[in-house]
């Protein structure tokens, strides 16, 4: 198999060994089948055997050499019987597949349980939308007769399109465009994406339609509740702030990405903001609560903690401090600029904030829950921030 893979592509021998460390199970597959798949790889992605992106395609994707024509073939029935009634064709699918090779590894259980999960929930919504923009039509109707009506008497009164716009959007719903959002969901356990439909109803009174509408905005939403992740930090956020669920529920709704920020940020972060800040969790966050979407050691912690000391200072007047020409500004303002405008700003040396900024990496580098970890990603949901 090696020496396949070297003579048909230009992969080296050290990257082809790092493939089969990556995806050990393709050495249990014998020779012939890794060949069929290879060629009918190429065929699918359009490519030639010496092609580099061939190469780089296998390199990043060393699975696809163990998915078959026939799975190929196995796994487009799913999709084109569950989406027969949106038109979906092979091409549509092959450009899915292209474009996010991974899809073509989904177990076939699950996807055929996932789309299960799909259709059912597009019935669901689409039906509860429909009565809701119904019902919203028929008031619209005496908003109308009303209008007329009190027209005659020489008031004035306007009628109004009380439709929810959500309800508009999500009765156009499709199945196909949803997993293009993010394809890589199909990967998880169909049931924790289930989960979090309940969770948000449950514990936060969140319909359906609202959560797929946030999933819309933060595609990452869907693969999120591995181990459970999203109950656990609707039960964080929720201990935080009092049980306040209107507060929670209001955060959730305004910035979905919150729930992207790794459990230990957020246990980090909530803990430096009650205990070294003195924050009052539920009022104040609920004043500004992107300020836990940002990162912990390179903006909330150094930028609080100068805030800090400079009312410290001018409280206390200690002689030589660099803090005693501090200016003070609000929270919201301090993160809504860049560390040098912040600077500036408080009429603080940008020296300053980078020492606290390496202290804070040194003694928070380290999660709290290691097993929970994730990246502090905030740049990458920027389209979808709410500022």
């Amino acid at each position: 198999m090696e020496s396949y893979l070297k003579d048909q592509t230009c992969l080296s021998e050290i990257e082809i060994t790092e493939i089969l460390f990556l995806e050990p199970k393709i050495t249990n597959f014998l020779f012939p089948a890794i060949k069929k798949n290879f060629e009918f790889l190429l065929e699918l992605f359009q490519l030639n055997s010496k092609d580099p992106k061939t190469a780089e395609l296998l390199k990043e994707y060393p699975i696809l050499l163990s998915v078959s024509k026939e799975y190929y073939q196995k796994i487009s029935h799913y999709f084109t019987v569950y989406l027969k009634e949106e038109g979906i064709s092979q091409n549509d699918l092959d450009d899915l597949y292209r474009e996010h090779p991974l899809v073509l590894s989904v177990h076939n259980q699950n996807l055929w349980e996932y789309l299960e999960i799909l259709k059912n929930l597009k019935t669901e919504v689409i039906t509860a939308c429909e009565w809701n923009l119904e019902n919203s039509r028929i008031k619209r109707d005496i908003d109308r007769k009303d209008f007329f009506k009190v027209k005659t008497l020489g008031e004035e009164k306007v009628s109004r399109d009380i439709s929810n716009p959500i309800d508009v959007e999500i009765s156009k719903f499709r199945i196909f465009d949803f997993i293009k959002l993010n394809p890589y969901a199909l990967l998880t356990e169909p049931k924790r994406f289930n989960e979090i439909f309940s969770v948000f109803k449950e514990r936060l009174g969140i319909d359906k339609q609202m959560t797929l509408h946030l999933m819309k905005r933060c595609p990452d939403i869907m693969y999120l509740n591995r181990k459970g992740l999203v109950n656990r930090k609707v039960d964080l956020l929720l201990g935080m702030m009092n049980e306040n669920r209107f507060t929670v529920k209001g955060l959730i709704k305004a910035y979905p990405f919150i729930l992207v920020k790794s459990f230990s940020s957020l246990i980090k972060k909530f803990s430096f903001l009650k205990n070294d800040c003195g924050y009052n969790l539920d009022n104040d966050l609920s004043i500004y609560p992107l300020l836990l979407v940002f990162n912990f050691e390179k903006e909330i912690k150094p930028k609080l903690t100068i805030l800090n000391r400079i009312e410290k200072a001018h409280l206390g007047n200690e002689e030589n401090n660099v803090y005693n020409k501090g200016k003070v500004i609000s929270v919201k303002k301090a993160f809504s600029i860049s560390k040098t405008d912040f600077c500036t700003s408080v009429n603080i040396p940008e020296e300053e904030y980078t020492s606290l900024e390496q202290n804070s990496a040194k003694t928070d580098g380290e999660s709290l829950l290691p097993n929970f970890e994730e990246r502090d990603i905030l740049f990458y949901y920027s389209k979808w921030q709410k500022i």
